[in-house]
């Protein structure tokens, strides 16, 4: 009994002393390296249950499907999506992973048809890279580009090119320069212009430039026979400079330009231009012409009386709702007297200004 009391008290005094791992260095790194290959190990089962998406099996429904999603987000592997039954969670499920890999491989490898071009399209365009779009088809290519350059607001010439459809370079190129002759003020971007005619191409062009948001549709009925390069250059006029009229090869145009910007030799009044105005023989110049001078003069002295000397009523609704929706002050809508008209400018100004109520 004295042996097995002695072989015990001899047991615990070795399990003591290797416990006591703080005088033994040696002991101390041993212990620790066994912990750490446990760790390991535990880790290891982990990690394969989990990137297998198995982690996620205790889970149920939805829950189960948003979870392997989260893990093919985070892995980058756009199989695992494939263990989701729900169709609609599965697209998504892989959209989230090319789009976090910006990797147009994926749309290719895991969908067929418009659910292709849906993800190639979301890809490029969250990554505003156009040339993600090269492997589609000659139109959805197109197509594609394009709405990555109306995304940065035609900023980016450069994104234009390479689009297969001619229709869709041309528009592209059109809206780019423009919007880089408006914002810079400098004309010589207009000369990137083609010098033909093309009347919805103009117009989409002309709702890039502040000066035209407020201009009826109408009102480019007659301008639709301009070529894009001198809308391009009469444009530039509003600004109140002349140099952009000399190079419009359009004589009427021409004409209309340095009456809107006033030519060197004439100090500019209200009265000088409102009589370059009368003498336009071109109705749709001269509408426009008397619109955008009041239109102005109402902007700069914040008086909604100078709408009412432009002529035609349509472009005098206009002024009064662009002036209203700029300045985001709806009493200047009562000067329109009729209460439709009056109701359709306050909630214009509230669209324009992000005020709408939604019920």
């Amino acid at each position: 009994m004295a042996e097995t009391g002695k072989k015990v008290r001899t047991e615990m005094g070795s399990m003591s002393a290797l416990l006591n791992f703080q005088d033994h260095p040696k002991r101390r790194l041993f212990i620790v390296g066994v912990i750490a290959l446990l760790g390991l190990a535990v880790l290891s089962v982990l990690f394969i249950t989990v990137h297998s998406a198995g982690g996620c099996n205790a889970i149920l429904s939805t829950q189960r499907f948003s979870c392997i999603q989260t893990l093919a987000a985070q892995s980058g592997s756009a199989s695992l999506c494939n263990k989701i039954t729900n169709g609609g969670m599965r697209t998504s499920c892989i959209m989230s992973v090319a789009l976090s890999k910006k990797n147009s491989s994926i749309c290719y490898s895991q969908f067929s048809g418009r659910e292709t071009v849906n993800c190639v399209e979301n890809i490029s365009y969250a990554a505003s890279d156009p040339s993600l779009c090269d492997g589609l088809d000659s139109y959805n290519q197109s197509d594609c580009r394009y709405l990555i350059e109306a995304a940065v607001n035609f900023s980016m010439p450069s994104y234009c090119t390479g689009i297969k459809e001619r229709s869709y370079g041309v528009l592209c190129n059109a809206q780019s320069y423009y919007h880089l002759a408006v914002v810079t003020g400098n004309y010589s971007y207009c000369g990137d212009l083609p010098p033909t005619t093309n009347g919805s191409i103009l117009y989409s062009m002309a709702q890039q430039n502040p000066a035209y948001e407020s201009t009826p549709t109408g009102a480019f009925s007659g301008l639709l026979n301009t070529s894009l390069r001198d809308f391009c250059y009469s444009s530039l006029a509003s600004s109140g400079s002349h140099a952009s009229c000399a190079y419009i090869s359009n004589s009427t145009l021409q004409a209309g330009c340095y009456a809107m910007a006033q030519n060197s030799t004439a100090s500019f009044t209200v009265a000088n231009v409102s009589a370059s105005c009368a003498n336009q023989t071109v109705s749709s110049l001269r509408n426009l012409c008397y619109f955008g001078l009041y239109t102005n003069e109402a902007a700069a002295t914040s008086n909604v009386a100078w709408c009412s000397q432009i002529p035609n009523a349509t472009y005098s609704t206009s002024c009064v709702v662009n002036l209203a929706s700029s300045s985001d002050n709806q009493t200047y809508c009562n000067a329109l007297g009729n209460a439709n008209d009056i109701a359709s400018c306050q909630e214009q100004t509230q669209l324009q200004n992000g005020n709408a109520n939604y019920t």
